[in-house]
């Protein structure tokens, strides 16, 4: 399950080099990864390694290293989940 990130996933951003506030827990899909340096386009902190670029029109790449792949609900079949799930306030398990 602990797949690379690559063209096409959905991530969600964990981390920002300069105003987290903007970005940090905002969900994207990958349409773009290249190993290529790039410049923060607020601060202009330069970044190396791998980047991702976003359906949303993001002109600056992310390092991936700041995404947490979501993984596809196809994935997730057949894991069992632990304990049972109950109510927020209740703390019923529902029939």
């Amino acid at each position: 399950m602990d797949k690379p990130i690559s063209v096409g996933d959905l991530v969600r951003i964990t981390h920002a080099c300069c105003d987290p506030k903007n970005v940090v827990g905002y969900f994207e899909e990958v349409t773009r990864i290249s190993n290529t340096s790039t410049d923060c386009g607020r601060c202009r902190t330069p970044h190396h390694g791998a980047h991702a670029w976003f359906r949303s029109g993001n002109h600056y790449g992310f390092p991936v290293a700041w995404l947490k792949r979501i993984p596809p609900l196809a994935d997730l079949e057949g894991v069992l989940a632990q304990g049972e799930i109950k109510h927020p306030i209740t703390g019923k398990v529902p029939a």
